[in-house]
């Protein structure tokens, strides 16, 4: 009787090639550019800047009220900026093509967005002490005019910086009724104020606005940090 080992042979399931990966990254950097230039168009980049640099100042100066006096200074900035953005759109689609597009596109939202930051601007005021209030209304009063009043270069830098730093610095300060003495109002003047001119001297030295500006190219690099 003849033994032998039987030869088996396993069977190999071939596997076809996948499709290859959908491209997620690319896909991701685009949504994530759309929302950051939403949260910018849409003004909300303004009221967080200025919410912040209010909040940060309050904190230094041990101010009382300081949430009360970030929400302000952001609530303001929003409906200042996006009703400026609303009423100029056509003259600002020569520099910012993009955001005038946007605006434009969501035009009501906005301005329903608006009206309720107007609300909360006069509830705000309203609830703050007398001297804030008293500096809160003339400051966003010139704002109303901020489509008139931002047509010279240099002129817009000053007074939109002066009225910035009063805001951000002037109000938590005068939450304090004083307490902390002027000094400590010069030292926050002293970095609040050059930032926000720097600020404001990069972001007129855009492409559409260059033509205008005073500031030459090779001056860029200093001011946009």
């Amino acid at each position: 009787m003849h033994s032998g080992s039987a030869n088996h042979t396993i069977p190999v399931e071939v596997l076809e090639p996948s499709a290859p990966a959908p491209a997620l990254l690319p896909a991701l950097r685009s949504t994530g550019i759309g929302l950051a230039d939403a949260f910018a168009y849409s003004s909300g980049l303004a009221a967080a800047v200025g919410g912040a640099v209010t909040y940060a100042v309050s904190e230094s100066l041990e101010a009382p009220g300081t949430w009360h006096s970030a929400a302000l200074v952001a609530s303001a900035a929003f409906f200042i900026y996006n009703l400026d953005r609303i009423r100029d759109v056509d003259r600002d689609g020569a520099s910012s093509p993009s955001r005038s597009t946007f605006i434009v596109r969501r035009r009501w939202v906005l301005a329903r967005a608006a009206a309720v930051a107007a609300l909360g601007v006069a509830g705000l005021i309203a609830t703050a002490p007398t001297s804030v209030a008293l500096l809160a209304v003339p400051i966003g009063t010139v704002g109303l005019f901020h489509r008139r009043l931002k047509r010279g270069i240099r002129w817009k830098v000053a007074y939109v910086a002066s009225a910035w730093t009063a805001a951000c610095v002037g109000i938590p300060w005068l939450w304090t009724e004083g307490s902390h003495g002027i000094e400590s109002a010069l030292w926050a003047l002293g970095f609040v104020g050059p930032s926000l001119v720097a600020n404001l001297v990069a972001s007129n030295l855009r492409d559409g606005k260059l033509r205008e500006s005073p500031w030459r190219p090779r001056r860029t690099l200093a001011f946009a940090f």
